[in-house]
């Protein structure tokens, strides 16, 4: 219990502090344009080793060789805790946004830090709307800015994965968007289980990329691939 008050107070105390921190990289940024995008990535892995370490969670990747060389992907991946981000944000060495629920917007010092990395908030009772930003953002990958997606929706807090939704999917197949397959092992255990921080070590499986272009495009096949990837690294 300890080590979950001192986890929440530093969260919420880092995430304060690091508004100073946004505004000092900002001007770092002024003088050297050309090395705002690895600034910013030093940065936010930074944020992330820093909140798994008070943890007391260790990350093993398996795949690392299978990332891409190129920025023009997305990342699908299973959900079991809040420590997902962090996990792939220190994972892998690109600068990926992610979806995410628009009441997020309202804390200030996630907001700025989402909207630099390329997330995009969602509201979920609006689906038509919601599905419309999901295009636009993943049209955007084009631009040398990878996405995070998890098409379970929401996290499953077990071993066992949720059923995909696949608007998403559908959008990467129609735009021939290059898909990494994730699969994130045992977060779920570091909090969710027992409601309280526990620590441990919190496994990354990185698989071969999948080219809808070589791929059965009917959504509910490709869907069901991508499931069958990622689950055999549960």
């Amino acid at each position: 219990m300890i080590r979950t008050i001192i986890f929440f107070v530093y969260f919420w105390t880092f995430l304060i502090l690091s508004l100073f921190i946004y505004g000092f990289f900002e001007l770092i940024s002024l003088v050297f344009p050309k090395r705002k995008k690895k600034i910013l990535l030093m940065l936010v892995q930074w944020w992330a080793r820093n909140i798994l370490r008070i943890g007391g969670v260790k990350i093993n990747i398996t795949g690392a060789d299978n990332i891409p060389q190129h920025e023009k992907v997305c990342f699908v991946s299973n959900h079991q805790s809040n420590y997902d981000i962090a996990c792939v944000i220190v994972s892998i060495p690109m600068i990926i946004g992610f979806i995410a629920k628009m009441e997020l917007q309202k804390y200030l010092p996630l907001r700025v830090w989402m909207d630099k990395i390329g997330c995009v908030f969602i509201n979920r009772k609006k689906p038509k709307e919601s599905i419309k930003k999901v295009e636009q953002r993943i049209l955007n990958i084009q631009n040398n800015n990878p996405l995070l997606i998890f098409p379970e929706g929401t996290r499953s807090k077990s071993r066992t994965m949720q059923q995909f939704k696949t608007g998403g999917l559908k959008l990467l197949v129609e735009h021939q968007i290059e898909i990494v397959p994730v699969t994130i092992q045992n977060s779920y255990l570091r909090y969710e289980q027992n409601k309280r921080i526990s620590p441990g070590v919190i496994h990354i499986i990185i698989h071969p990329p999948v080219n809808p272009k070589n791929e059965d495009t009917q959504a509910n096949a490709f869907s069901d691939k991508l499931y069958k990837i990622i689950e055999t690294g549960l």
